[in-house]
């Protein structure tokens, strides 16, 4: 299994219910280590490869938010929890809010020396999420490969370090096509990960991912015994 976070933060707002309380975020990584063995994104795939689909379980946080460094990495480090964030170029770049987060002050993206501190963590793996996070398969072949070869040799370039997946964005069914899987792979990824809700399958270029949201310790509990079985 592979789990999708995007923020940790204490906000009074989410109506994309993307954010997870700190408080939430721990007692979620302590339900996780009672009962799974927690391995990097890089072990997942490759137990994966070797037909081992449901030995452990792998998380993420998908376009690179500034809590990712500030609240969520302190947490991982005290549950000693790795994690892979996927990272849109474009926003670190330019420093934008993403076009739902415009009227929360809130939503900052990382800083080039947070992205940079965070990726140096030997907890941390960095992925790339594109250069502008928009549906792939809205776009030409030649737009696709430019999201993901730029994103990914802007990544490795800058935090001078292999960047082995790619997350798609919004990465529902609809977002991605046979040709950008495929395009993914010419591009040099290891795997790419889907937002599909589902458990992993054999696909490395369809990877699903479950998402979580804010719950707290019992619900989060009954969610992960429910995909389990």
């Amino acid at each position: 299994m592979i789990l999708l976070y995007h923020r940790v933060s204490q906000v009074k707002e989410d109506p994309h219910q993307m954010i997870v309380s700190p408080e939430n975020f721990r007692d979620q990584l302590a339900v996780l280590k009672e009962s799974f063995n927690i391995v990097s994104l890089d072990k997942k795939i490759d137990q994966i490869k070797n037909g081992n689909l449901h030995e452990s379980i792998a998380i993420t946080f998908d376009d690179g938010y500034m809590d990712n460094y500030t609240i969520a990495l302190p947490l991982l480090r005290d549950a000693c929890v790795p994690a892979t964030v996927f990272i849109t170029v474009g926003a670190i770049v330019s420093q934008a809010r993403f076009a739902w987060d415009t009227d929360r002050p809130h939503s900052r993206v990382l800083t080039l020396m947070q992205l940079y501190y965070l990726s140096m963590d030997q907890l941390i793996d960095i992925g790339s999420h594109t250069l502008s996070h928009v549906a792939l398969s809205k776009l030409s072949t030649e737009q696709q490969y430019t999201e993901m070869y730029q994103s990914k040799g802007w990544l490795e370039h800058v935090l001078q370090r292999d960047v082995k997946y790619l997350s798609y964005p919004f990465g529902s069914l609809g977002d991605f096509t046979h040709q950008t899987m495929a395009l993914a792979e010419s591009t040099g990824y290891k795997a790419a990960l889907a937002n599909t809700q589902m458990n992993v399958g054999v696909n490395l270029y369809a990877m699903p991912r479950r998402i979580i949201r804010n719950w707290d310790i019992d619900t989060f509990r009954e969610r992960i015994d429910t995909w389990r079985t």
